[in-house]
């Protein structure tokens, strides 16, 4: 595992934070926002307020993750109503439009990120609010060999090793379907049980886990190759 500043050599991230989420939606109607008709009618749907700012900011954020993409690929990006995002049956997002990239997308209390793999390459992403975490859950996502005497008195330790672990889990395409302790990060990342299963289906890729500090948060972007 190698942790680098997060960059747009192999990835393209973008960003939308919850204050400007909220201004476009205090605006007025969903039909100004930049959603397809159909995402515009589910974001209308959604009847819990942060539920929909979270989504809201999310779509943004992966649209904007995704005409990054377009612009470096292809010189010109299309309106981001356009690059219309789906969900898989799993719920893994996707993007129908001819040509998209695999891409990712996380929200936090301060906005959302999007990252859009390039050159064919595998990304999952994560942004987190750095916290300490009640012992049940560390139980729950730190397997015994990370364990270490800073990280029970560390917010950044805790929340860096969550980050990591959901980014790769959202890059092998299982989420939290499977246990974050398959996921391990001491000294060097290895994965266990199933997670290396997916990982051995995938071709075995190399990845790489680039991060970013920003207003007591991390952000962490895990992408294939180097």
């Amino acid at each position: 595992m190698r942790r680098t500043p997060v960059q747009a050599k192999a990835f393209e991230t973008a960003y939308c934070l919850s204050s400007e989420a909220a201004a476009l939606l205090h605006a007025g109607s969903t039909a100004a926002l930049p959603l397809s008709p159909e995402e515009s009618a589910f974001c209308a749907g959604l009847a819990v307020p942060k539920r929909r700012l979270d989504w809201l900011a999310g779509r943004i954020a992966a649209k904007r993750a995704l005409a990054a993409y377009f612009r470096q690929e292809r010189g010109s990006a299309p309106a981001l109503e356009e690059l219309v995002i789906l969900n898989e049956p799993d719920g893994r997002p996707y993007c129908p439009f001819p040509g998209a990239p695999v891409f990712s997308l996380s929200h936090c209390s301060l906005g959302a990120v999007g990252a859009a793999g390039r050159d064919g390459r595998l990304v999952g992403a994560d942004w987190e609010t750095l916290a300490l975490r009640d012992a049940r859950v560390l139980e729950m996502f730190v397997h015994e060999s990370e364990r270490s005497a800073a990280l029970g008195r560390s917010a950044l330790l805790q929340t860096r090793l969550w980050a990591s672990k959901e980014a790769v889990l959202k890059l092998l395409g299982v989420g939290l379907a499977c246990d974050p302790r398959d996921v391990r990060l001491a000294p060097d990342l290895s994965l266990h049980a199933a997670a290396l299963a997916r990982f051995r289906e995938l071709g075995s890729p190399r990845i790489t886990l680039s991060e970013e500090l920003r207003q007591d948060s991390i952000i962490v972007i895990a992408v294939t190759g180097d």
